[in-house]
């Protein structure tokens, strides 16, 4: 059952603040990505003129322990969430390295 369908900022997504770890099902293909979706989403992202609907993301909670923070499965969006957490990882240790050859 759908609990909810709502729209948010993909900055959201990754945020410390919601506390929420995603997992991929067993049963989920592989990471399948190229260069060339890669480039799409990117192109995507750098073109958009404000906001940009990414595509629909689709998570099945499994928390058991709200302590622990919010477990979610991703059903839908694998690719896209990996490759967004894949450029901002990058993004971080660029702006690291940078930083420290500033010094």
């Amino acid at each position: 059952m759908i609990k909810s369908a709502n729209q948010y900022p993909v900055h959201t997504l990754f945020s410390h603040e919601g506390n929420v770890l995603y997992r991929i099902p067993p049963y989920q293909r592989e990471y399948s990505w190229h260069k060339a979706q890669w480039e799409d989403l990117f192109e995507d992202l750098v073109e958009a003129d404000g906001s940009h609907f990414l595509g629909t993301i689709i998570t099945l909670d499994q928390t058991t322990d709200t302590l622990e923070g919010n477990i979610l499965h991703v059903i839908d969006g694998q690719q896209r969430l990996t490759t967004l957490t894949c450029l901002f990882r990058a993004q971080e240790q660029y702006r690291r390295a940078r930083r420290r050859h500033a010094n």
